[in-house]
């Protein structure tokens, strides 16, 4: 049911069930998998919805479930509004329906893994996305700092205030997501990166073919990915396109290359190879990729982007935009990684290019299986709390005063729930033995 072709064959195949059982009564038990679910056509040809959601509804979501909503649910919730808040991560979502099954922390640790959008189809059924659900992977989600090749600053905490916001940055787009903020302005401890990764894409060359070869590279501390460099070249095998993607990985000191192979069925593999033992030996591999490209993009990216733990350079910012003007104007967008970023959806086709951004995900996928999530719960109670002192000393004259004089939000001392400490605890949890246990293709 995640493409139109097999949503079209259910539909089809279940126009049968009235046919087979003529007196009896039908009854479908399932979950959305997609925003145009076949469960949205049920009401349409004669079926009554019943929805069991994992949350309690909030008032602003009950516009969706509507008379849908199981009654025991809304009995439930009768004169007692206490239920429809202080749930999920910040807050914002009801609490939980069936506690014995699924507690709060466990249906936030589920949200942190799939995502807000895949969270909202399977644990609350809600198949009416708002426009900010439909575009999951959002820039304001991102968090925009410098770092270099061997060290960053330790899980640098997300901030929507207005001092953190990067006024200057390009334009990427018109909604109010399409902007880039810095991290909180706390002292932060310097790390070590453990791991640094490069993926490529690859693409054919001819005056036919507009895609570009995308790479990019990226590290990994603790539960954060930090992104060193995106870019990409002309497609086709060149001489000159093979020694610029080497030279990126020796730039970033990167040694470990994964190729997609679904193009060419390994081709580009063999043709670069011999670039990189001559210039700077690394350990390539070939990945296979399967399934929808959106899908797969979305599925990897959200739950770390939704999160703040994508860290971006300003230099791929910035790079980003003087990359694309080689093409013309009515073009050039199309190719952006973060106008990629801002746009893409869950629909087949919904980008005219993809190729940067899918790179990206193939980068993230190979070390988001070595990440944490049961240290996300300590790291979004700290941003959580870091949130509301930014929201209390900004409400206080005096400690404005303090702030904007020592640029700290006063809590150095305790780091928040001690960052450095967890910071350490999380970096100790990628040693060797977990690099040399992961998947290989």
């Amino acid at each position: 049911s995640r493409t139109v072709g097999g949503r079209e064959w259910l539909m089809e195949q279940t126009l049968e069930f009235e046919s087979i059982n003529q007196f009896g009564d039908i009854i479908y038990l399932g979950t959305p998998q997609s925003v145009d679910s076949i469960y949205n056509w049920l009401p349409s040809r004669g079926y009554v919805v019943r929805i069991w959601t994992g949350r309690y509804p909030t008032i602003a979501q009950m516009e969706y479930y509507g008379d849908k909503l199981s009654p025991l649910i809304a009995q439930d919730m009768e004169g007692r509004d206490e239920l429809r808040i202080g749930g999920g991560l910040d807050g914002s979502m009801g609490q939980p329906t069936c506690p014995e099954m699924y507690d709060n922390d466990l249906l936030n640790e589920k949200e942190l893994a799939q995502g807000k959008a895949k969270f909202m189809l399977q644990f609350m059924l809600n198949t009416g996305l708002s426009d900010a659900d439909r575009f999951p992977l959002r820039l304001s989600d991102l968090i925009v700092t410098s770092f270099s090749k061997d060290r960053g600053q330790v899980m640098p905490i997300w901030c929507q205030a207005g001092p953190c916001a990067w006024d200057s940055a390009p334009k990427f787009g018109t909604r109010k997501t399409d902007k880039f903020f810095y991290p909180m302005q706390v002292e932060y401890d310097m790390g070590q990166f453990e791991r640094t990764v490069m993926y490529i894409d690859p693409a054919g060359g001819g005056l036919n073919d507009g895609d570009e070869m995308a790479y990019a590279i990226i590290k990994l501390m603790g539960t954060c990915i930090y992104v060193y460099d995106v870019g990409a070249v002309k497609g086709g095998y060149s001489e000159e396109s093979m020694i610029k993607l080497v030279m990126a990985a020796k730039n970033a000191q990167c040694k470990e290359v994964f190729v997609e192979k679904n193009y060419g069925n390994g081709a580009h593999v063999a043709a670069i190879k011999p670039f990189f033992e001559r210039h700077w030996p690394v350990q390539l591999e070939a990945v296979q990729e399967a399934g929808q490209k959106e899908l797969r993009i979305i599925d990897v990216l959200e739950p770390v982007i939704s999160t703040h733990r994508l860290i971006v350079r300003p230099e791929v910012v910035q790079s980003d935009i003087e990359t694309i003007q080689q093409y013309s104007a009515e073009k050039r967008m199309s190719f952006s990684l973060f106008h990629q970023m801002a746009n893409i959806t869950r629909d087949k086709g919904c980008l005219k290019h993809d190729d940067r951004l899918d790179a990206l995900a193939g980068a993230v996928r190979q070390v988001v299986e070595n990440l944490d999530y049961d240290q996300m719960k300590v790291v979004m109670q700290r941003q959580i709390k870091q949130g509301q002192r930014w929201t209390e000393v900004m409400s206080s004259p005096s400690q404005m005063v303090d702030y904007m004089t020592a640029m700290t939000l006063g809590v150095s001392s305790e780091a928040a729930l001690a960052v450095s400490s967890v910071g350490q605890r999380i970096g100790n949890k990628f040693g060797k033995a977990t690099r040399a246990g992961r998947r290989r293709w």
